[in-house]
């Protein structure tokens, strides 16, 4: 094998022609195949990222929920996040087909049902992650919204862009809604199905106020391993209600439950509750309920997440709480804001 000489002198051996040969071709792969627009440092855009894009007619996003801890329980009496939908012009509007989304790359969008839309008409649409649509019946999208922000898309049925808007982080029970003069603003006054006003909220919460429970799922254990027995000894799980109000609640007829489709599972006996009372009852299976006994719901927590339901005496849903993965002796417990945060017992 023959040596090649570099400037007379130096013997180049023929592995490191090739090796140069490699990586020239390399480098032309990364500058004009690979990396056609240079490596870009940084935090890179989110596939499926959407710009946003002002409404092109009428028919336009006014209202967005994206924490929906206590505020409107309008999803079959869940309390879900939404997006309001609002025709702002004149004439009625067929919305039937169109689509609403998160990111235009999903492939399963939420699709309107058969419907008009009236002059100064709005739809709801509740963010759940599951999928209804169905006439005169509440709407679900199989998506759901973020807290720390994200993004609505909206098309017609023919699949033209007419709004895409992107969504800031709102804090629990916040919205992100259009005022009189169309202008976004972040704003505690939520008013679902009504104009955006401070007026508007105010009838809304005293109506709701009205039929309200002050009572509320305070904690839940799902593991208790080693923190309370119950009279017999044994570490069972346990659900503790609290009255948020200043009078005392008869829980005559109030439920219990770990099924959102029988939210009226366990309960609970004629049990005065105080003005800022607490009450426990053991997620135990062992079904007692005798007034001024130790109380046992008729079913377990499962450790790995959930959703504990309290309805009032007239069947309403007055508290939803959804858990994830709780370790042994962790406790999920309402904080002051309203929202539930994981700690320690």
């Amino acid at each position: 094998m023959r040596w090649i000489k570099w400037r007379g002198r130096w013997p180049v051996p023929p592995w490191f022609v090739a090796a140069a040969a490699i990586a020239l071709a390399l480098s032309w792969f990364a500058q004009f195949r690979w990396l056609p627009g240079g490596l870009r440092l940084g935090e890179p855009r989110p596939v499926g990222a959407a710009a946003e894009i002002a409404p092109v007619g009428p028919v336009r996003i006014d209202e967005v929920m994206t924490s929906n801890r206590q505020a409107w329980a309008g999803a079959g009496g869940r309390y879900a996040d939404w997006a309001e939908l609002c025709n702002t012009g004149a004439q009625p509007i067929d919305i039937t087909g169109w689509a609403l989304t998160d990111r235009p790359d999903r492939k399963r969008p939420f699709r309107f049902p058969e419907q008009v839309l009236e002059p100064g008409e709005r739809v709801l649409v509740y963010c759940t992650g599951d999928f209804r649509s169905v006439p005169g019946e509440v709407l679900e999208a199989p998506f759901r919204l973020s807290s720390t922000g994200d993004a609505l898309l909206l098309y017609d049925a023919r699949g033209a862009i007419m709004e895409s808007l992107v969504i800031p982080a709102l804090a629990v029970d916040q919205v992100y809604a259009r005022d009189e003069r169309g202008a976004w603003r972040i704003t505690d006054a939520y008013t679902p199905g009504l104009g955006n006003t401070d007026e508007n909220h105010a009838l809304l919460a005293e109506a709701a106020g009205a039929s309200a429970s002050p009572v509320t799922i305070h904690a839940l254990c799902a593991w208790n391993r080693g923190l309370v027995r119950d009279a017999d000894g044994d570490y069972c799980d346990w659900i503790e209600l609290a009255n948020t109000g200043d009078q005392p609640v008869s829980l005559k007829d109030y439920a219990l439950s770990d099924d959102q489709g029988q939210p009226q599972r366990w309960a609970l006996p004629d049990v005065k509750l105080e003005p800022g009372g607490r009450i426990r009852v053991f997620a135990s299976g062992k079904d007692r309920r005798a007034p001024g006994g130790e109380l046992h719901a008729n079913f377990k927590l499962n450790a790995e997440g959930e959703t504990v339901v309290l309805t009032d005496a007239e069947g309403r849903r007055i508290a939803e709480v959804a858990y994830e993965l709780l370790g042994p002796d962790e406790i999920y417990a309402r904080q002051a804001d309203g929202g539930y945060q994981k700690t320690n017992g």
